[in-house]
């Protein structure tokens, strides 16, 4: 990745996170990649026995009326996968080929939402559930070249919308993760660009040590990428990109 792409990326993931109200997430993440649609889906509340779903979306409001009266939740396969997967699909990798399915289809084009969609679960560490969908109007093969393009990109957007979904949920955000010092500096060294071997001089211990360090830190932040774990802890201040002594 280029300078000026990652410059660009770093800013709209910085941008995202500073603004916390959703809704204008949402624009400024289709302002800045060209994106039609987004929707953050969490479909299981914490502490509650009723399914009480939270959506923020920039969908048409006659297409979210139309999909809320019609039930097409019960229908929809992109939101019957969304709760079961917990690996990124397109929308075009699913089953399409039931009637309800093609019933959802046909209505989702009339209203003018676009069939090209890259639909994102997330599962945090409190077993909450939730996705994020993005879709555009694009043609499928322009549409997939920009989804592997940018898949890493979206995934952190997701991870950012469900962190402000908690905040706007319940009040207060999820308790920060406990790193160990050791967890800390690997961290710390990774944001100045240095390898898991030149971590492992510097610390004077096994290279393989340092990539268990960097994997258990993942694992405690609830992230899939150690690029994903390294923005997330800067975000929390676990880290900053001062060079640790």
């Amino acid at each position: 990745m280029d300078g000026i792409v990652r410059e660009k990326y770093d800013d709209l993931l910085e941008r995202v996170s500073e603004e916390t109200n959703i809704e204008r997430c949402i624009q400024i993440i289709c302002n800045d990649l060209a994106v039609d649609f987004v929707t953050y889906h969490m479909g299981f509340n914490e502490g509650k026995k009723i399914d009480t779903p939270f959506v923020r979306t920039n969908y048409p409001a006659d297409w979210v009326r139309e999909y809320l009266v019609k039930n097409f939740v019960e229908l929809d396969p992109v939101a019957q996968a969304g709760f079961q997967r917990t690996l990124p699909c397109l929308w075009s990798d699913l089953d399409w080929s039931s009637d309800a399915a093609l019933t959802v289809a046909t209505s989702a084009i009339d209203h003018g939402i676009g069939s090209s969609g890259y639909m994102v679960p997330i599962t945090d560490r409190r077993q909450r559930k939730a996705m994020v969908n993005y879709s555009s109007k694009s043609e499928r093969i322009i549409w997939a070249r920009f989804v592997k393009e940018n898949a890493a990109l979206l995934a952190e957007l997701a991870e950012i919308l469900h962190r402000h979904a908690i905040l706007d949920i319940y009040g207060r955000e999820d308790e920060k993760p406990s790193l160990s010092p050791r967890e800390i500096e690997c961290l710390s060294w990774m944001v100045q660009g240095k390898d898991a071997a030149t971590i492992a001089e510097i610390l004077n211990i096994s290279e393989h040590t340092v990539r268990d360090y960097c994997k258990s830190a993942k694992h405690k932040l609830g992230c899939a990428t150690l690029y994903q774990a390294i923005h997330k802890a800067t975000l929390l201040r676990l880290i900053d990109s001062d060079v640790p002594t």
